[in-house]
Parts: C-alpha cells; sequence; structure tokens
C-alpha cells in the first residue's frame, strides 16, 4: 500500500511536473491546438488521484481519497506529504492545472472536487509543517510561471490550505442538512434507544421528523439514498426509478425534502450507510458526526 501511494504522488511530480506541464507551456508558446489535449490530460492525473466526485454514492472517483478513507492507509498518506518541498510543489502543479487556458479547452468542471479533496490530504499534516510550507509552495509556484490572466486560483489555494475552508462545498452542505436524520436512521437500524435522536430531529425539523416516524412504521431503514442505474437513479429501498424531477434534485444535492413516489421512503442525496462517505465528510468538516465514537 505504501509503494501505491507513493507511485501515485511520483505520477503527479513527474508526468504532470516533468512532462505534461512543460509540453503545455511550449504549446501555449507557439498557440499550438494540442495545448487544450494537454491541459485535459493534467486535469484527469489530478482528478483520478484525488477527486471527491462520486464521494454521494461512496465511490470517490480519487484513489488516494479511498486511501485517506482507511485508518490503515491515512498514517501513510500523511508520511508521503510530510515533506514542505513535496507539498510544496504538488500545490503549485495543481494551481498550474486550474489557472492553464487555451483555445477551445473547456472550464475545469471537477475543479472544486479535486482542489478540496487534494486539501483535505493535507488537513493531517499540517500541524507539523511550519511556516515553511508557505514559503515552500510559492517559491515552487514561481518556478511553474504558467501564464495567465489570473493567478488569484494560487493565492486561493494557500488560503484555503490555512483556513480549512471546505464548509461551502455542495456535498458538506449536504451533509449538515441531513445529519441529524442520518445520525437517528443508523441507530434506529441498530435497534438502539433513539429517544434523544428523535428530539434533536424534531426540534431542527419537526416535519421531517413526523415523515420519518410515519414511514419507520413501514419501512426500516425509512432513509435511503438513490442508487445509480445507468444515466437513471432508482430508490436505494424499493428499487423503482425515480421521477426526472427528484433524480434531478438528488443530482443538485438539494436541501428540500425527496420522498420515493413508490414506496414513501425518505431519499437524500448521499450514502451516509457507506463507511467511506462517512468518513471523508466528516474529515472535510471537523465536528460533523454521523455516529458516536465506538459504534
Amino acid at each position: 500500500m505504501a509503494e501505491r501511494v507513493e507511485d501515485i504522488f511520483r505520477v503527479l511530480e513527474h508526468s504532470v511536473g516533468s512532462f505534461l506541464l512543460p509540453l503545455y507551456l511550449q504549446m501555449s508558446a507557439t498557440q499550438s491546438r494540442g495545448a487544450a489535449v494537454v491541459i485535459q490530460s493534467m486535469r484527469y492525473a489530478w482528478a483520478s488521484a484525488v477527486s471527491l466526485h462520486g464521494l454521494p454514492e461512496g465511490r470517490p472517483q480519487g484513489w488516494l481519497i479511498r486511501a485517506w478513507a482507511d485508518p490503515g492507509t491515512r498514517g501513510v498518506l500523511d508520511a508521503a506529504l510530510s515533506s514542505p518541498d513535496r507539498t510544496g510543489r504538488l500545490l503549485a502543479l495543481l494551481a498550474a492545472a486550474a489557472v492553464a487556458h487555451a483555445d477551445g479547452e473547456r472550464p475545469w468542471q471537477g475543479e472544486e472536487n479535486v482542489v478540496n479533496g487534494f486539501l483535505l490530504l493535507l488537513r493531517g499534516v499540517k500541524p507539523t509543517v511550519s511556516v515553511a510550507f508557505a514559503d515552500s509552495a510559492q517559491r515552487a509556484m514561481e518556478l511553474v510561471a504558467v501564464r495567465s490572466p489570473s493567478l488569484l486560483p494560487i493565492a486561493g489555494l494557500l488560503s484555503a490550505v490555512r483556513d480549512n475552508g471546505s464548509e461551502d462545498l455542495p456535498i458538506v452542505r449536504a451533509a449538515q442538512r441531513w445529519s441529524t436524520v442520518a445520525r437517528l436512521t443508523l441507530a434506529d437500524d441498530g435497534v438502539r434507544d433513539v429517544a434523544a435522536l428523535e428530539q434533536a430531529l424534531g426540534a431542527q425539523d419537526s416535519r421531517l421528523l413526523a415523515i420519518y416516524q410515519r414511514v419507520r412504521r413501514r419501512f426500516r431503514p425509512a432513509v435511503v439514498p438513490p442508487v445509480r442505474v445507468g444515466e437513471s437513479l432508482t430508490c436505494g429501498g424499493c428499487n423503482t426509478q425515480l421521477s426526472t424531477a427528484s433524480a434531478e434534485r438528488l443530482r443538485r444535492l438539494d436541501a428540500e425534502l425527496v420522498i420515493c413516489e413508490s414506496c414513501g421512503r425518505l431519499l437524500v442525496p448521499l450514502d451516509f450507510h457507506n463507511r467511506i462517505t462517512r468518513t471523508v465528510l466528516e474529515g472535510l468538516a471537523p465536528g460533523l458526526r454521523f455516529v458516536d465514537p465506538g459504534e
């Protein structure tokens, strides 16, 4: 596992830093049409490593994110990122992928998922990294020297590293919105005393508690995530395909309540039954908890 983690970081450092980025700079200087393809290759490498895409279903795209969710692997990741020089180089390469531009190149749709995935990995090492981290990152960024109309993403990345600013992610807001009902249904499924959790949910949303209690008399679990089947979403309880409107609200991580038109179960836009989803979300939003310690 340690070797695999190191291999992925080497791909980012060498394939992106030593090959793709210099190639992009050369093509950009000569206005080559291939620059857009190189940009997409850089971004694909980052997404494959650290993207949060797929987290609501418990299948984040980034291999390092899945590794981070495993307590047995997290120490290996922290050790691999403990060098300020390495974290500086990686941050500079991520900034380069974010600000690179070329004619015909589409906006980076997954940028937010990639940036916040990388910042999640850095949180475990920040207490051991001094001001030298910011200095090292700045030196590396100066060496990158990407020609761009704006270098604000670089400053934004440094600021996010210092401030732990993932709370505005749509998936984090959705997790915070549904954490109380998630805790309730997880405890309820485990046949635990849920009186205190019901009281907490009632204080937050009395209508939601009433609906939950009505559904619970018929089904357990009363709250389920959607299941992706091809391009459609189905109810995680009865497997019925959801309407286009319900599926769209779930894909948008909408804060409004979605109820299965077939069985009446409550549908939430993230799979909090999945350990990876819970672990990563708790890492993105310190203080968020789906289950009590020791459960």
